[in-house]
């Protein structure tokens, strides 16, 4: 609906298109929405169209018939604003209740933690690999992850933890030499059929498909 309203809305700028719109009872739809929509985006975009709608004479004056103002400059010219004569069509919403966010839901269920791990090893290398994505630490965390590679490498060959890993990559943003150093780290994982069986089992905690993004950066990385 907001792509629509912008298209109206610079229909509505030209000399040939606000009349078009005005005769076919457009102007007053924008409003309608302008002033009754409880989605602010929607109610939002519809006050800016009716901005746009004001920067012509014709359109001010159709605004002004339908109870609205247009704010203009020291040269008597529209500044592409206008706002309804009671602000009170405009302002109340009726009241809803916050049921919160069903992706952010989901993403606190699916997303790994560093307590996951009862391994105190891989739980270090897990919470090293998170800390990449922090500026601060991530020099010291790139050092141990290093260290570890080279002190416990059977560990970097862990298919489940190499799953969850990705599933941060995903999900939070890394720096591409962070993406690149971190596939590094576990080159040695076999992902043979066993191991995306594992990851792909709907009893799993994490779907299989955010996993192609890393996996085919992976790719990527090594033919570089």
């Amino acid at each position: 609906m907001k792509a629509a309203l912008w298209a109206i809305g610079h229909i509505g700028t030209s000399a040939y298109g606000l009349p078009l719109l005005l005769e076919q009872g457009v102007l007053q739809d924008v409003v309608t929405i302008c002033e009754t929509s409880s989605t602010l985006s929607i109610k939002g975009t519809a006050f800016y169209i009716l901005g746009l709608f004001s920067k012509t004479q014709e359109g001010t004056e159709a605004l002004r018939k339908l109870g609205w103002e247009v704010i203009l400059d020291k040269f008597n010219e529209s500044r592409g604003i206008a706002f309804p004569m009671d602000l009170d069509k405009l302002l109340p919403l009726p009241p809803t209740e916050y049921r919160g966010s069903l992706p952010l839901e989901q993403l606190r269920h699916e997303l790994p933690k560093e307590e996951d791990h009862e391994d105190p090893i891989a739980s270090e290398i897990f919470l090293s690999v998170t800390n990449l994505s922090n500026h601060i630490v991530a020099s010291s965390a790139s050092k141990q992850l290093t260290k570890l590679r080279t002190e416990v490498p059977h560990y970097f060959a862990r298919p489940e933890l190499y799953h969850d890993v990705l599933a941060i990559l995903y999900n939070y943003r890394y720096k591409l030499n962070a993406h690149r150093f971190i596939h590094e780290l576990f080159d040695r994982v076999l992902l043979n059929e066993e191991a995306l069986k594992h990851w792909n089992t709907p009893g799993t905690t994490r779907p299989f498909q955010y996993l192609f993004q890393s996996f085919f950066l992976k790719i990527i990385f090594v033919a570089m």
